[in-house]
């Protein structure tokens, strides 16, 4: 009878760890994407892309009913919601030489410890990647970007600048480039609800680009560990 119960609770962790897994697959694959512009004009055109998935399931402190012994039922269930604050930034009216652009992001999870990373484009005349009539406005990727949490700290001791690695995934169409991954800890004791901001630099490199909205796309990837 002993033996019975021990292979029933067992059976219960391995079936909680698989969903602890699949939630965290989850995270991999659905993020938030922000549209960045610059030039000039006094109001955008263009909607924007809003995303603000959320995973797992909001579970009561005290656990859940017919829980195993020594399986917390917050760990069982991680959630990770990340939003836009506003779809757009409007970075300016740019001439010649480096200019950044700031985008803020609010990031909650039940975890202290957030895994993030940047990816972003150059900025395309209306918004047009294949548009080869213009060249676009290059991502400096010689420059660092910079993510920082407003309520937290990068571990180790580090600076919150991260430095692009190469090629990143496409967001809808614009090619981008992507940061190496960095981790950080909040200081709000067991979760991790804050804002954070990020800040890419671009490129102007000459005077006679055309007039007009270069529009880029930037995305930022958050996950947690189990």
């Amino acid at each position: 009878m002993i033996g019975d119960q021990r292979t029933l609770e067992q059976i219960k962790v391995r079936k909680i760890a698989a969903r602890l897994l699949l939630v965290i697959l989850a995270v991999l694959l659905m993020f938030p994407e922000r549209e960045i512009w610059a030039g000039k004009s006094m109001s955008p055109t263009f909607p924007g892309k809003i995303l603000a998935p959320t995973w797992g399931d909001t579970i009561p402190a005290t656990g859940i009913k017919g829980n195993p012994p020594g399986v917390d039922a917050r760990d069982a269930h991680p959630t990770l919601a990340v939003r836009t604050k506003t779809p757009l930034v409007d970075s300016g009216t740019i001439r010649t030489g480096d200019f950044y652009a700031t985008i803020v992001f609010s990031v909650e999870a039940n975890r202290e410890r957030i895994i993030m990373f940047l990816e972003g484009s150059d900025l395309y005349r209306g918004g047009n990647p294949s548009d080869s009539r213009v060249d676009p406005i290059p991502l400096n990727s010689s420059r660092p970007a910079e993510i920082i949490a407003h309520q937290g700290k990068r571990n180790a001791g580090l600076s919150n600048a991260v430095v692009w690695s190469g090629p990143g995934d496409p967001i809808s169409g614009f090619p981008t480039q992507k940061t190496e991954t960095a981790t950080y800890e909040s200081g709000q004791g067991g979760h991790f609800k804050q804002d954070v901001s990020c800040k890419i630099w671009y490129r102007q490199p000459v005077a006679e680009k055309p007039v007009g909205r270069y529009i880029g796309k930037i995305k930022l990837t958050t996950m947690i560990t189990p």
